[in-house]
């Protein structure tokens, strides 16, 4: 709820568990994990075009934690 206050919308939340698994699939396997993360079908492609492009910062992120 703190994260509303600069009009952040969170559309999954990964644990790390599941980054792990997102990080070995395929492209098409990817989108098929997205779609079980999130029931906003509108957001599918953003998450999965985001995941392909900040994989590496986000476990970084998660290292580091």
């Amino acid at each position: 709820m703190t994260c509303r206050g600069n009009e952040f919308i969170a559309y999954a939340i990964i644990s790390e568990k599941k980054l792990h698994v997102l990080g070995v699939v395929d492209d098409m396997q990817l989108f098929e994990e997205v779609k079980k993360l999130s029931s906003n079908y509108r957001r599918w492609n953003d998450l999965t075009d985001y995941i392909e492009q900040c994989y590496d910062i986000m476990v970084e992120r998660m290292a580091n934690c």
